[in-house]
């Protein structure tokens, strides 16, 4: 499922909205804009991919198991609480702005984009780490 890159974090447009119960498989999903889940769902192995084109845009921690990648030129994301799990993190264009919070990733974090945040905060990485750019 692909939803549009958002170029304003102030509309809607590339959200993706979850208020009922839901249940992925292992397919790739690609967000615009901001990812909320109001309730739970189970999650496969997917890769969730943000391509939003702006700064300012929320990301709610769906589960382990996932493997998240940051890549929308000038956009930028925040966790809006602790991801744990994550079976990836890559930040290939844009910003990932991380807060006092815990982000594990059971596998590669690799950043060619921007990591920035609190040193209140915690990544803890138990596979490689890659810094390109």
């Amino acid at each position: 499922m692909t939803t549009s890159p958002s170029n304003s974090a102030a509309s809607l447009d590339g959200d993706f909205d979850v208020l009922g119960s839901m249940q992925f498989a292992s397919f790739p999903l690609s967000i615009g804009g901001d990812f909320i889940s109001l309730a739970g769902g189970g999650w496969g192995t997917p890769t969730v991919t943000y391509t939003a084109t702006a700064t300012g845009h929320s990301v709610l921690p769906i589960g382990s198991n996932v493997a998240i990648v940051f890549n929308g030129v000038g956009g930028g994301w925040t966790f809006s609480s602790a991801a744990t799990g994550l079976s990836s993190l890559t930040i290939t264009n844009g910003t990932l702005t991380t807060s006092a919070i815990a982000i594990t990733v059971l596998g590669d974090l690799v950043v060619g984009g921007t990591l920035s945040g609190s040193v209140a905060g915690t990544i803890s990485v138990y596979a490689h780490v890659s810094v390109f750019g």
